[in-house]
């Protein structure tokens, strides 16, 4: 009997490996996410607190400080919204990747299957020819 080999068997490795960085990949952006968000969300804070801070009354030198504090707040949480947004695009296109890789891997690994089918079949039949033949020259 000879060994299954599947011809494809370095492509489909290479899909599975190709898979298991993007896993790394996808995930290391959603962390950045998630800290891009919780940053955000501090910086809300601090926006807020800093509006409630004005609301208790200032000095007109002091009002002219805090308008400059609370303009570089509301630049900064724009750059963070933008930054957010062009790493859930990213995102979006590693995942689109992902699936695609993924589908490309599935099919390997069915054309595989059907393979390794048609070699035991095979393996099956020439086993079945030898014991008609070995029984046809018991005869």
């Amino acid at each position: 009997m000879k060994a299954f080999y599947f011809s494809l068997q370095k492509l489909l490795d290479l899909k599975i490996s190709e898979i298991e960085i993007l896993k790394i990949e996808i995930l290391k952006i959603s962390n950045k996410i998630n800290a891009l968000k919780k940053e955000m969300a501090s910086l809300d804070n601090e926006i807020k607190s800093s509006q409630d801070s004005m609301e208790k009354g200032m000095t007109i030198s002091d009002l002219k400080q805090w308008i400059n504090y609370i303009q570089s707040l509301y630049v900064k949480r724009k750059n963070l919204t933008l930054e957010i947004a062009k790493t859930e695009d990213k995102l979006i296109e590693m995942r689109k990747e992902y699936v695609k890789i993924y589908m490309e891997k599935k099919s390997l690994e069915n054309l595989k299957k059907i393979k390794k089918s048609e070699h035991d079949l095979e393996e099956l039949r020439e086993m079945q020819n030898s014991i008609d033949e070995f029984a046809q020259r018991k005869i």
